[in-house]
């Protein structure tokens, strides 16, 4: 009988041992897939054009000579985003008398050989978070092509922006531009833009809104959100909508993937925009088109010095 007792207790033991086993197995299965679903939050691919671009750089770094064209092949405002090594337009730099918008045009001011500017040698630092120009880049973005006298203006935009202010063609202090900047971080960015109290302001975004959208009519959305409420904020402020600017052919068959037909496509959507809210719309991407020569970083998106005296010499001409 006693066996009988200790056979069975033995034999109940050993039943839940395996259910148990079998309990810890299932849950061992599934917590990776809760855990996936409950806690993970993978980042969006390609969520700006800067991180897509490092990548793509990356990849090709072993294979790819330096550009001699350009002297560097980190000549390009790069992944990082970094403009005079930090992540956003220094708001206390100096600005080149010469080259400042807001300049009086007064001739005898005009101090090309004292001015802040960059370093008179050549930038050679093999970071690729920085920006790295050659003379003649330099010799460019020391000699304003054009003054335009504006009392009060704001530019806003993304990475290509924030080269106006690194080549010291406008006041960085009245740049506000990131890298990855769309239309809905500039919204939610808006008191930045409200404390300066611009009589004039210039907007540039859209590849990072085209990589992260892929959507003209959301892209429209949220650029028109952004817009009304500059119009609700600064209601004496005259706004410029700038069109994107083309890439390089190169630039659709690399991980972007953005094509200058989608970029047409979205300038069209923009420019009925700016008709609907009674805004003033800017094609700089003519520019860039009517150009005789290459103006554009390796990266064949960013731009050199020598493209920002001609976006300035435009908007003298068009506003």
């Amino acid at each position: 009988m006693k066996r009988r007792r200790k056979k069975y207790r033995l034999k109940k033991r050993t039943k839940k041992a395996v259910i148990l086993l079998f309990c810890i197995s299932i849950m061992l299965t599934i917590a990776p897939i809760v855990k996936n679903i409950l806690f993970d939050k993978e980042e969006p691919v390609n969520a700006s054009i800067e991180n897509a671009v490092d990548a793509e750089k990356n990849s090709t770094d072993a294979t790819n000579p330096k550009d001699s064209s350009t002297g560097n092949s980190s000549n390009s405002i790069d992944g990082s985003g970094d403009m005079d090594k930090k992540d956003s337009v220094d708001n206390n730099s100096s600005t080149d008398n010469s080259n400042n918008i807001g300049s009086n045009n007064n001739t005898g001011n005009s101090n090309t050989d004292n001015s802040d500017n960059l370093d008179n040698n050549n930038i050679t630092n093999n970071n690729d978070n920085n920006i790295n120009i050659n003379s003649e880049e330099k010799e460019s973005s020391n000699k304003a092509t054009v003054e335009i006298n504006l009392e009060n203006y704001a530019f806003v935009g993304d990475s290509i922006t924030e080269a106006l202010a690194y080549y010291k063609i406008v006041n960085p202090s009245n740049v506000i531009a990131n890298k990855g900047y769309t239309a809905k971080k500039a919204l939610a960015d808006i008191d930045k833009l409200v404390s300066l109290n611009p009589d004039k302001v210039f907007i540039m975004l859209g590849l990072n809104d085209i990589l992260t959208e892929r959507s003209v009519d959301r892209y429209i959305k949220n650029y028109t959100a952004l817009i009304r409420e500059i119009n609700k904020r600064l209601p004496n402020a005259k706004i410029y909508v700038q069109s994107i600017l083309p890439v390089d052919a190169s630039v659709k068959n690399s991980k972007l993937a953005i094509s200058n037909a989608e970029i047409d496509e979205f300038n069209e959507g923009l420019k009925k925009m700016a008709m609907q809210e009674n805004i003033h719309y800017l094609d700089v991407a003519s520019v860039v088109k009517n150009f005789d020569g290459n103006l554009r970083e390796p990266d064949g998106i960013h731009y050199k010095a020598k493209f920002c005296d001609l976006w300035l010499q435009y908007i003298a001409e068009n506003i």
